[in-house]
């Protein structure tokens, strides 16, 4: 049974993301597509949409694109992942501190 692979248009509108954000992300190299349609739009397959996720949710926390890009790059490398994550948590005590004063 072949992979399910959906159109740019088809994960926008599951994640809720534009498909000018997907079309940026793949042109900074956090979500490559899996291929192209015949008709030249850019397709996804399950583990991309996995990848959207785990993008998704690091936006969500205000972590910045390139720290992402770390993110997801790693792969499994939980290290990484680790490092990535204590120094957003540490930037954010800073902005915490500077507020309070």
């Amino acid at each position: 049974m072949p992979d399910e692979e959906w159109t740019i248009g088809d994960v926008a509108r599951l994640s809720g993301v534009t498909s000018r954000t997907l079309r940026h992300y793949d042109s900074i190299g956090l979500l490559t597509p899996v291929g192209t349609a015949p008709g030249g739009r850019r397709l996804y397959g399950r583990d991309e949409l996995v990848r959207l996720q785990q993008i998704l949710v690091l936006r969500e926390r205000g972590v910045d694109l390139p720290s992402i890009g770390r993110v997801v790059r790693s792969g499994d490398d939980r290290r990484v992942q680790l490092q990535v994550l204590r120094r957003h948590h540490e930037r954010l005590l800073a902005a915490r501190e500077r507020h309070d004063r």
